[in-house]
């Protein structure tokens, strides 16, 4: 599954257009393509000309609805590292790729994939001229390796907001008293 968020991104759906030239028809394989409502008809128009639009495995999609439900059904989540898309993704207990928006103050997206990578929960792939090359090279790795994905799906969760809403109710309560 790759995602860019509602908007999307022009770099992840670059990245997602060459994972649909690379697995199109691939048995074992369905690829959830998140493109953002934006880039949608753009990315149809490619993925049209390469006759790739058709393929019964590769599913295009200008918003995802459902989302839990959506990662759920995951075995390997590429996208950026918002801390709401972060948190998803831990707690769906996914293995990830992540590609943090280089166009972020303070480089927080890079800093919430890290927590994440370095707990083995996911890689991050920075942007450069070769994100496309590398986020596929680290794909094929997961792809090819279930116990690896497995293992990165556990160390993801490890770190999951579990209990998200008792530390929210903590800090205000300690914020603004009983």
């Amino acid at each position: 599954m790759l995602f860019g968020g509602s908007l999307g991104s022009e770099e992840l759906n670059r990245i997602g257009v060459e994972i649909a030239r690379k697995y199109a028809n691939q048995k074992g394989v369905t690829f959830i393509f998140g493109t953002g409502n934006d880039y949608y008809a753009d990315v149809m128009e490619i993925l049209k000309k390469e006759g790739l639009d058709c393929c019964e495995n590769i599913r295009p999609l200008a918003y995802i609805d459902g989302m839990p439900r959506t990662l759920s059904a995951a075995d390997v989540i590429i996208g950026r590292a918002g801390a709401l898309s972060v948190a998803e993704i831990t707690m769906s207990g996914r293995a990830a790729i992540f590609v943090p928006s280089p166009n972020v103050t303070a480089d927080h997206q890079y800093y919430n994939a890290k927590a994440v990578a370095d707990n083995g929960g996911a890689f991050i792939v920075r942007e450069s001229e070769n994100t496309v090359s590398e986020v596929i090279e680290k794909l094929d790795e997961l792809v090819s390796d279930r116990e690896l994905i497995e293992k990165m799906g556990k160390a993801s969760f490890e770190i999951a907001p579990v209990n998200a809403t008792d530390i929210i109710y903590d800090k205000i309560m300690e914020t603004y008293g009983r």
